[in-house]
């Protein structure tokens, strides 16, 4: 799971909390948890594959956890 986090928040802490969420809700639990600095490049990432079907999930609240 790719992450960018606002700046000043603890990247510690939320992913303890986005990996205790997922296993709540869902059973499952991400591998690894990478934090970007670089959100405008994260979203050329996930929207580069123009041949594969599939849809991706950008959540953009803020402050949310």
């Amino acid at each position: 799971m790719h992450l960018v986090a606002e700046g000043g928040l603890n990247p510690a802490g939320i992913e303890a909390v986005v990996r205790e969420r997922l296993k709540t809700y869902t059973e499952v639990s991400p591998d690894h948890v990478i934090f970007e600095d670089d959100e405008a490049a994260l979203d050329t990432r996930l929207f580069a594959k123009n041949g594969i079907k599939a849809e991706y999930l950008v959540d953009r609240r803020r402050n949310h956890i």
